[in-house]
């Protein structure tokens, strides 16, 4: 996943993307993936407007998580 495609999915400012790049880092290195850092932003953010980019970018990366979000969105048809 490319840091810069993430930062256009939610319309970040340069200095927001150095920010989340850092945070994503410092996750990782506490055991947490980029996948479950990604989604808590979006539960916090609680913005509709980047729901869709973000799913769109978990079910290309996320490997079988991503696959789970698509089942569940197609059987569904709520947010999960």
């Amino acid at each position: 996943m490319g840091l810069a495609k993430t930062a256009k999915a939610f319309n970040a400012p340069a200095i927001l993307t150095t920010v989340v790049a850092e945070t994503v880092v410092a996750a990782i290195k506490d055991g947490y993936t980029w996948v479950a850092v990604l989604l808590e932003y979006q539960r916090d953010w609680a913005r509709q407007g980047t729901y869709m980019n973000v799913m769109e970018i978990v079910g290309q990366h996320a490997g079988a998580y991503g696959a789970g979000t698509f089942y569940a969105s197609t059987m569904f048809g709520g947010h999960e």
